[in-house]
């Protein structure tokens, strides 16, 4: 059997099968195969549970707060900042262009972002200065 600790024979394997920048991570605290097959087993009855027990607090809540006209004008006022903080952040931080490096990590498409402008001379001088 093969020593949970270090992959021993299988490390010239796994260095073909994943490359020169093949890593890995222990975990001690790690449960068994039997231990993960009985918290498999038990999750979808304590999801459901939480859900229901969520549900019963969000609807007690509701209706206790649904007669409150001043939680209701503090709510509406805190929406109204949210969406004006959040569209004021993204205006702050949405360039005409971006440039950066295509990739991929498996079966996800990656874009890598180097430079952000509004005009093709400030992506260049970004890049330039990045590369000093």
């Amino acid at each position: 059997m093969m020593n949970p600790v270090h992959p021993g024979k299988s490390m010239p394997k796994l260095r073909k099968l994943l490359g020169p920048s093949f890593r890995y991570r222990l975990n001690p605290n790690a449960p068994t195969k039997e231990e993960r097959d009985e918290a498999k087993a038990e999750y979808p009855t304590a999801a459901a549970e939480k859900e229901a027990s969520n549900k019963r607090l969000n609807d007690y809540r509701d209706a206790l707060l649904k007669g409150d006209a001043e939680y209701q004008r503090l709510r509406a006022e805190y929406q109204a900042a949210v969406k004006r903080a959040g569209d004021l952040a993204g205006r702050s931080r949405s360039y005409r262009i971006t440039a950066g490096k295509a990739g991929s990590m498996g079966s996800f498409s990656t874009f890598w972002v180097e430079a952000e402008g509004d005009t093709w001379g400030e992506i260049v001088a970004k890049l330039e200065a990045s590369k000093k």
